[in-house]
């Protein structure tokens, strides 16, 4: 049985579990069949309620438990540039504008993608540079998931990293900084 139907229901219909979230009584387990309860019930947006509760157990914490600490803020990076969105002015010169280039920007941080042509017939190489702070970078990873499956690849100290053999579609991209997650929830490549 799992943790969602172990602790049983209330009177109103909805399962303990939830009367446990409003009590901020939940392991990473429990909170983990809430989600996945949410996902089920086919709800397009997480009911106001929930995030409302959530917002009031992160304000105060039970005096005998010390606060979960946030192992990152959460941002969602914002498609600033994308060069084939920019054509050249009529009647100019033809300028090539060279490979594709994308900058994502999130909360003070610059994502700067180059598309290319990887080394698999059909595939797709991408070097990225994250213009953040140092100490940001120290460690940072970054991970890429689509039709190509899940790739991994670390930033260097200059804030650079490639990931190759990427199948064409749309991915979601995560840049794992020191203390910020940026997530690009819909990269075309």
């Amino acid at each position: 049985m799992d943790a969602m139907h172990a602790r049983g229901g209330t009177g109103l219909g909805a399962p303990r579990i939830l009367e446990d979230l409003a009590d901020g009584r939940l392991s990473e387990e429990e909170a983990d069949a809430v989600v996945a309860w949410v996902a089920a019930a086919g709800l397009e947006d997480v009911p106001p309620w929930v995030i409302n509760r959530a917002v009031r157990i992160a304000r105060q914490a039970a005096p005998h438990q010390a606060p979960r600490p946030t192992l990152w803020r959460r941002l969602v990076a914002v498609l600033a540039h994308d060069n084939r969105l920019h054509p050249g002015a009529a009647g100019a010169r033809s300028v090539d504008p060279g490979p594709p280039r994308l900058l994502y920007q999130a909360g003070g941080v610059e994502i700067d993608l180059e598309l290319g042509d990887s080394t698999l017939a059909g595939r797709v190489h991408v070097l990225g540079q994250v213009a953040a702070g140092t100490a940001d970078l120290d460690p940072a990873w970054v991970a890429i998931d689509g039709p190509s499956g899940h790739h991994e690849a670390p930033v260097d100290e200059q804030g650079q990293f490639a990931l190759d053999g990427l199948a064409h579609g749309p991915h979601r991209l995560e840049v794992r900084l020191v203390s910020e997650l940026i997530e690009i929830p819909d990269l075309r490549l």
